[in-house]
């Protein structure tokens, strides 16, 4: 095998184990990132999104409209941020 063939194998024995091209320090967010994020209506009252926050004891979740677009991310600290001007 000559350092050709090495190198094509190296490249292609990365691509059959699906290896992910790492930048900067390594990890990338695909690595960490939640694979199914619990998700809130734009629509939902604000008792809603704290019931979920609750129920599934989370800090934040991802808003969607009705077409399940990615709107925002709303926290516990938003929420609490509004309750205390109250």
């Amino acid at each position: 095998m000559n350092l050709d063939s090495g190198v094509a194998a190296g490249m292609l024995e990365a691509v059959v184990r699906k290896r992910r091209v790492r930048k900067g320090m390594g990890t990338i967010v695909d690595d960490i990132m939640t694979r199914s994020p619990v998700t809130v209506a734009e629509t939902a009252t604000l008792a809603d999104a704290v019931a979920l926050m609750d129920r599934n004891k989370i800090k934040r979740l991802v808003v969607t409209d009705d077409r399940q677009q990615v709107r925002g991310i709303v926290s516990r600290g938003d929420l609490l941020k509004l309750f205390s001007m109250k």
